[in-house]
């Protein structure tokens, strides 16, 4: 589609052009069906290579805003508006006048070469208004379950109207700046805005959330997400590629740092350890090969089969 199949050739050629690109996206319903979700992944996959910072929003989260009531238009709409204000957010503190205006090199220094991102955007009225919306853009249901601690860059726009006081500015900063580490690259922006007086607006793009590096697994259990990239790494058994289809479908659905995290202390195999086993029968979970290289790894695994042939050639004579 023009979404899945263009983006990452606009993305391509804005950066041969050294241009600031952010990529900001939606992934499909769950009941789109794995086939439109698997190509929706891969595009992202390709637009992730030539973006300075991605910012991912499923579908599928929109179910955790909208009720019974909900009609199918206002819930793409209240997924539009987390797009706008988080984009505008942006944009604003670079083109319309404001209390603390920032230039394109602050934008710049949160975003460039950045990787994963989320935006958050929450606007409330009231005694305790700045405090209100401050948690509703840290606690954004559309984004995914990210931590802000590993963000290491972090852009705060404050907008309110006329009323916008300097203590509010403090307090909405400051309730977001504790969800961050001490190191982070900080952005402040405030703008007034004569339509929001009586409310008060914040928005956050929290960038390099994947700077929240997986622990290192035992290289066995990483064999099946290699053969995912390279279908010619070798050749484990004669279901290698339903078995490497199934992989790809499940390892889709995951995203983010998380993606190679599989807890040892757990006692019943996930599914994904259970394929893997499927495409290496013979390897046997032996703590002596965690620290053998993938490159090691699969040159004993191929001279292992190259062994086995040729005595089956022998036999064979």
């Amino acid at each position: 589609g023009t979404g899945t199949g263009a983006a990452h050739v606009i993305a391509r050629a804005a950066k041969e052009l050294n241009i600031l690109t952010v990529g900001v996206v939606t992934l499909p319903f769950l009941y789109e069906g794995p086939l439109r979700t698997r190509r929706a992944n891969l595009g992202l996959e390709e637009l992730k290579k030539h973006v300075d910072t991605n910012i991912v929003i499923p579908n599928q989260n929109l179910f955790k805003i909208a009720n019974e009531q909900t009609t199918f238009e206002e819930s793409f709409e209240l997924s539009n508006d987390v797009l706008l204000h988080g984009v505008q957010s942006i944009t604003d503190l670079m083109v319309r006048p404001g209390l603390i205006n920032l230039d394109f090199a602050d934008v710049e220094t949160v975003m460039s070469r950045m990787g994963k991102a989320m935006m958050g955007t929450g606007e409330a009225e009231g005694e305790k208004r700045a405090e209100q919306a401050a948690d509703l853009a840290i606690n954004n249901p559309l984004i995914d379950d990210y931590s802000l601690k590993g963000a290491k860059g972090l852009l705060i726009n404050i907008t309110g109207g006329k009323d916008l006081k300097l203590f509010e500015v403090d307090e909405a900063v400051n309730k977001v700046r504790a969800e961050v580490d001490p190191e982070c690259e900080l952005i402040i922006g405030a703008i007034t805005d004569p339509a929001l007086d009586g409310k008060l607006r914040v928005s956050i793009v929290a960038t390099a959330l994947d700077g929240q590096a997986p622990e290192t697994k035992s290289v066995i259990n990483m064999v099946h997400r290699i053969q995912n990239r390279n279908l010619g790494y070798s050749d484990f058994s004669s279901n290698h590629n339903s078995s490497v289809q199934m992989t790809t479908s499940a390892a889709n659905n995951t995203q983010g740092a998380n993606a190679l995290k599989l807890e040892p202390e757990q006692e019943t195999y996930t599914r994904e350890q259970t394929i893997t086993e499927n495409l290496n029968p013979e390897i046997e979970k032996d703590s002596s090969l965690e620290n053998i290289s993938i490159e090691n790894l699969g040159y004993m695994e191929n001279a292992e089969q190259m062994q086995k042939d040729e005595e089956s050639d022998l036999v064979g004579n």
